[in-house]
């Protein structure tokens, strides 16, 4: 249990490490997505052996809060949502896919594309953009909201995902969230 909010924990496996080493055998603890077919254990397996990585991961696996986005479609919709998300925000699955994150940055919900948050530093929104644009990883803490707007510090890792093209250009973009005032000890000093 979270002891500031009662809350279980699901992210505690899947927090930032200075050195990991994840096996294939640490991802096999689920299945093919039931909820639409998107292959997410293989999504998993690349982000577990991706070579040269941005930034170190400790274990990702099923029980990690996450969302899948499409970066070629419009304004990078979820196509995935894990449970441990629905967990952490709670949002539930249908009210999430086919939507930009960015709702997450708003006790509301409702943030337009381009707009200057309210709430969210500028600088932390700035780096997240550059690295979608850029396609490539990044780790931000930002102040998130959950369904009802009550706030969390979100330790935010994005990890872009290539997916069956020659040139291996990044498909699709992970976003690893973590509680950090649930999980303190997830930044090493």
């Amino acid at each position: 249990m979270s002891r500031s909010s009662g809350r279980r924990s699901s992210t505690a496996a899947c927090t930032p490490a200075a050195s990991a080493t994840p096996t294939a055998t640490a991802l096999v603890s689920g299945g093919v997505d039931g909820t639409g077919g998107f292959d997410v254990l293989r999504t998993l397996f690349y982000v577990a052996t991706r070579k040269s990585p941005g930034v170190a991961l400790g274990p990702v696996d099923l029980s990690c809060a996450f969302v899948v986005c499409d970066l070629a479609l419009p304004d990078n919709p979820i196509i995935h949502a894990s449970d441990a998300f629905q967990t952490l925000t709670g949002y539930a699955r249908r009210e999430v896919l086919g939507k930009n994150p960015r709702f997450l940055q708003s006790p509301d919900g409702l943030v337009d594309p381009g707009s200057r948050r309210e709430y969210v530093a500028p600088d932390a929104v700035g780096k997240l953009k550059r690295a979608v644009v850029d396609r490539s990883e990044a780790q931000i803490a930002l102040l998130n909201y959950r369904r009802g707007g009550t706030p969390f510090v979100n330790l935010l890792t994005l990890i872009p995902v290539p997916w069956d093209s020659a040139d291996q250009q990044p498909r699709y973009c992970l976003g690893f969230m973590l509680d950090l005032v649930d999980n303190p000890d997830a930044i090493a000093p």
